[in-house]
């Protein structure tokens, strides 16, 4: 019997002279369900969003509860191209495009460069263009409105030293911004597969230079028949919104104030490939494994996979984990681990770590309640176990760290409030051959 398929409706309002795309959808026999959406310009996904944004219009014509609205940003490129671009929305959980596609063309801007001189220019903007980002900022997220964000940076910036009698010369504009990072950094073309056996998906915490280095790495076997790139901007580093221009055709998402769990959740949920490749910090690749991933996973039971990581000095600092009362113990060369040989673990760790996608779904995600990478990922390698799931260390794919981890003290009480989650859940827990059995 054909599964049934929810079907979305919604359109297209308008599209703002800024480059904003206005609409609604919704699910009629699903009313509660939001629809999760997909922008495409001339018929290639550049940005997604959530449709969750109260719309008085909408329940005032008896739609639902009204909160079916969307607002989803143009990417620059587009904007700066001076032609006119074919836009519409495609329901993401079915692939089916929601409304006729809708012609945009931003008549009084052909180059975004002009742009930001213009507003680089005239400080008389201020007002209006901060106020403007504001009320963008509490919309849906979207990933490359946070471009412009740095736009309003550059202007409170200003503001704030003309107002305390000082001399802005030390600011940088944003002009000054990209093309700082245009040419410092060859742009790197990560076109990937739509129906890809591999995600790789990297968290970009670290400055953008760092990133850059681990995409650079990444680049060097990247296929794109049966590879796609997702990138996850947190939030933490002020130019990673710049990230697009470098990391051409990878899938850029932008969502701050997200715990470890939720970001690895996020991610997981976004990707298509049957293997997730799942990079939290910068490090490089020692050979290129990568394509390998799929016949490693097709080992009976293998359902979370723990890499080889080794330090600057050649030193192997973690080969998986072990549980030892209500402690994962890290397995390394300083532990006296053979780390040439495959294993089974009981965790792997979080600068680098695989996950097969039925396993995830299986599994229903990671727990939300985890702030921070080590403990959101030794619980969800426990579930695994307990669901019958291999945790695997494999020696053959190996990375090398190129920073050290954050220093404790930094997230003393959210360490302490992880552990105790983790030992409450590992101490009622019952220990079984198969594993640990909730």
């Amino acid at each position: 019997m054909a599964e049934n398929i929810a079907m979305s409706q919604g359109r297209i309002d308008l599209i703002s002279d800024e480059g904003y795309v206005v609409g609604w959808a919704w699910y009629p026999e699903e009313p509660e369900r939001r629809v999760e959406l997909e922008l495409l310009i001339n018929g290639e996904a550049v940005g997604a969003c959530i449709a969750n944004l109260y719309r008085e219009d909408v329940a005032g014509s008896g739609i639902g509860d009204g909160k079916y609205g969307f607002s989803i940003a143009i990417p620059y490129h587009a904007l700066a191209s001076g032609t006119p671009q074919s836009v519409t929305i495609r329901d993401f959980s079915n692939g089916l495009v929601l409304c006729q596609p809708v012609v945009f063309e931003q008549p009084g801007i052909k180059n975004v460069g002009h742009q930001l001189d213009a507003l680089g220019r005239d400080v008389k903007l201020l007002q209006s263009a901060l106020s403007g980002l504001k009320a963008q900022e509490r919309l849906d997220s979207r990933s490359y409105a946070a471009l412009f964000q740095t736009v309003s940076a550059f202007f409170a910036q200003l503001a704030d030293v003309t107002l305390a009698g000082e001399s802005p010369r030390d600011l940088r504009t944003l002009k000054e911004a990209v093309s700082e990072a245009t040419n410092k950094y060859q742009q790197l073309d990560f076109s990937g597969s739509t129906d890809p056996a591999i995600s790789i998906c990297v968290i970009a915490e670290f400055e953008i230079d760092a990133v850059y280095q681990t995409l650079l790495s990444l680049k060097a076997f990247f296929d794109q028949s049966n590879m796609e790139l997702l990138v996850l901007d947190i939030g933490s580093s002020l130019d990673a919104p710049l990230l697009p221009l470098i990391a051409g055709n990878a899938r850029y998402m932008r969502r701050t104030g997200l715990k470890a769990s939720e970001q690895f959740d996020h991610l997981a949920r976004a990707a298509r490939g049957e293997v997730l490749l799942f990079i939290t910090e910068p490090v490089v690749f020692q050979s290129g494994w990568v394509e390998d991933l799929p016949r490693a996973f097709a080992q009976t039971g293998i359902g979370v996979g723990a890499l080889k990581i080794v330090g600057g000095n050649g030193v192997v600092e973690s080969a998986g984990a072990m549980l030892k009362g209500t402690q994962c113990e890290v397995r390394c060369e300083r532990s006296n681990v053979d780390t040439t040989l495959a294993a089974d673990v009981d965790a792997a760790l979080p600068r680098a770590f695989l996950v097969l996608k039925k396993c995830f779904d299986d599994l229903g995600g990671f727990k939300a309640e985890f702030e921070l990478p080590k403990a959101a990922l030794a619980e969800f390698c426990l579930r695994a176990a307990g669901g019958g799931w291999r945790v695997s260390y494999f020696p053959e794919f190996a990375v090398e760290v190129t920073h050290e981890e954050p220093r404790a003290h930094k997230y003393m009480q959210k360490i302490v409030d992880d552990q105790i989650r983790l030992e409450h859940i590992i101490t009622s827990a019952k220990a079984t051959d198969d594993g640990i059995d909730y």
